[in-house]
């Protein structure tokens, strides 16, 4: 079967073996989160003295314990099974290919990858890219030497699982791309998958209808997702129906998500389709305030847990849901117990889990097991990354920062006198510690603006936080954060156009291309009930028991024509919207000659000391991280 090399060079067929995931633990201490995973991903690699010599087969176990199967994903340059890792994870993969060449010939050739990888091209070592890296995506020049016929690559991959952890490897050949064909392992089998593969490539959706080029593959299925946010139903929301045989199916109206799959030689390849035509705003029928906040709280109530990736479901804002709208159920208790478990383990985002648990517990009773528990749970939480323990929680940013510091007060109002075993220090102390950083917290945001300015996925966490700053602090604090959620909710409305939010945003994800669909829609769908709808992940659950009321004002911001521009965080936001249309646009770095620029704390470490229990040092790391505030094009 006839493989080229695609247009840029790459190598688009392999054969795959892994993940292989396994904990890694390190006991190691670091007040610097990012340098410490930095180091942990120095520790990982472990060296490759020979290459692997196994005999690659479809469905045959490789040296790392797993099946060799066919990689497929539509189009997909780079072999990529990136993930999301909640606890710290040794990741390990295998992958093979081989080229035929014409004839001898040196190639020069380019490995891409965030992992550290090995390649060796018949036998031959000709890569060793180490350590693995967070980004940027790192290269590295190889030559191979292809002899005239059949010449294996092997590929072993290794890399760090730290919560977005991007699991993947590319191979770009620079010269005599014409003079080479890409010739499976295992060729007696792996063409057939091969064929079911181009199969998949060549379907596409045209008015109403899924098309195929030739009769679709037999056991061939085309399945529905209903995207349903319930873990509970991780594994049935797919409905699939038997298309083997036919050229074209008419989609079923109002059910975009659509995932077809066909079987080869025991291997199951998927392609992941939208119809881009019936992906439309959701809209309730029309009902006041009070009726669609409780309706709200119903469709947050009906879910049983958040799914996190398919892998586990996150529950406290449906517990939440369920306890204000007296719904709770018979699996309730399991949930919260499973929560604990989650917290105590410190899986990433378990400060999310904490906010939603200290407002469960500032507003109902528990019974004495449940309360014991508790407080073991809580005594023995990391508050903050200078706090002993080992694991891949992200502190920095600025919805997990707040939710850290004020999980550290409310911990320690709970518990004044107890001894907290991570931070070594009583509550009252560690609530004093919280405290602080709070009211830092919010003098950086009311002085420069918000760094996650109008991310319509993290000023639903960032209210939330705010909720429990409001509810759960003294006055003079409280006050404040009441100001500034104001200011949140604002500037969402300023920038919602014809009932969905259209903005530049200092964290952005791919849901945005759906202004409808985003998370924040929860947010102006509870100001204004005449405008879409979404999930919101839940977080309005916090609102259910909030004394915090919605500012006058912000449905009419919501619809009336603008021209403004302003500043937050390092970025000036302009925004005209009118009838006809709405444009806005992000300038980062600014360029006002007034503006002081704050200092990163971080490059001044090495050479001077500096607070590192400021959040000015928080804030610090998050720009290194997730470079938010600062804008800069390579």
């Amino acid at each position: 079967m006839e493989n080229r090399l695609n247009e840029e060079g790459f190598i688009m067929q392999y054969l795959i073996s892994g993940l292989r995931e396994e904990p890694f633990i390190d006991h190691t201490a670091d007040e610097n989160q990012l340098r410490y995973e930095k180091y942990l991903r120095s520790i990982l690699t472990r060296p490759q003295t020979k290459e692997p010599q196994d005999r690659v087969k479809l469905n045959e176990t490789g040296s790392l314990g797993l099946p060799w199967r066919y990689y497929y994903n539509y189009g997909n340059w780079f072999v990529d099974l990136s993930t999301f890792y909640s606890v710290l994870t040794r990741v390990e993969m295998d992958a093979c290919t081989q080229l035929e060449a014409e004839e001898d010939m040196q190639v020069r050739a380019v490995v891409w990858s965030y992992a550290s990888v090995d390649l060796w091209c018949n036998g031959e070592h000709v890569c060793a890219m180490a350590p693995p890296v967070y980004k940027p995506i790192q290269k590295q020049n190889v030559m191979f030497n292809l002899k005239k016929g059949i010449n294996r690559l092997y590929i072993r991959l290794q890399t760090l699982g730290v919560r977005d952890t991007r699991t993947l490897f590319g191979i770009q050949v620079i010269n005599h791309k014409d003079e080479i064909r890409v010739v499976l392992p295992d060729e007696e089998h792996t063409n057939c998958v091969l064929n079911c593969a181009k199969w998949l490539d060549q379907l596409i959706i045209q008015d109403g209808k899924l098309f195929c080029h030739t009769p679709a593959p037999k056991g061939t299925t085309l399945g529905y997702d209903s995207m349903s946010p319930d873990f509970a139903k991780a594994e049935t929301k797919v409905e699939r129906h038997d298309i083997g045989g036919a050229t074209e199916a008419v989609l079923e109206a109002g059910r975009p998500y659509i995932v077809v799959e066909c079987t080869a030689e025991g291997q199951k390849l998927a392609r992941r389709m939208e119809d881009t035509a019936m992906i439309v705003p959701s809209f309730l029928k029309v009902m006041d305030y009070e009726k669609n906040k409780e309706a709200i709280y119903h469709r947050i109530s009906d879910v049983e847990s958040l799914s996190r990736g398919g892998k586990f479901g996150f529950s406290i804002s449906n517990i939440l849901a369920r306890k204000a709208t007296g719904r709770i159920t018979a699996k309730d208790r399991e949930l919260f117990l499973e929560t604990l478990s989650q917290i105590e383990k410190r899986f990433d985002c378990s400060d999310f889990l904490v906010c939603g648990l200290v407002r469960y517990l500032k507003n109902y009773e528990l019974d004495d097991e449940l309360k014991n528990r508790v407080k073991e749970v809580l005594l023995n939480y990391r508050y903050w990354m200078d706090q002993e323990g080992s694991d891949a929680m992200c502190f920095w940013s600025e919805n997990h920062s707040l939710m850290f510091y004020v999980s550290a007060m409310n911990a320690g109002e709970f518990y004044p006198e107890e001894y907290f075993t991570r931070a070594h220090m009583t509550g009252r102390q560690l609530w004093e510690a919280g405290k602080k950083r709070v009211e830092q917290w919010l003098d950086d945001v009311e002085e420069r603006g918000f760094e996650e300015f109008l991310s319509t996925v993290y000023m639903c966490v960032t209210f939330a936080g705010l909720l429990n700053v409001i509810d759960y602090t003294p006055k003079e604090i409280s006050d404040r954060a009441v100001k500034v959620t104001d200011r949140l909710l604002e500037m969402l409305a300023l920038h919602t156009y014809k009932g969905s939010v259209i903005a530049p945003m200092g964290r952005v994800y791919r849901q945005v291309i759906y202004p409808f669909l985003q998370g924040a829609q929860a947010l102006m769908n509870l100001i204004d009930p005449d405008v879409p709808y979404s999930y919101g992940e839940g977080w309005l659950a916090f609102y259910a028991t909030s004394r915090y009321e919605i500012p006058e004002g912000l449905k009419k911001l919501m619809r009336d024509p603008v021209l403004t521009e302003y500043n937050t965080g390092n970025a000036v936001i302009r925004l005209e919207k009118n009838e006809a249309y709405c444009i806005t646009s992000v300038q980062s770095p600014r360029k006002d000659t007034d503006y002081d620029r704050w200092v990163n704390l971080t490059l001044l470490e090495e050479r001077q000391n500096v607070d590192k229990t400021s959040h000015a040092y928080t804030k610090s790391l998050n720009e290194r991280f997730h470079g938010t505030t600062c804008f800069i094009p390579n």
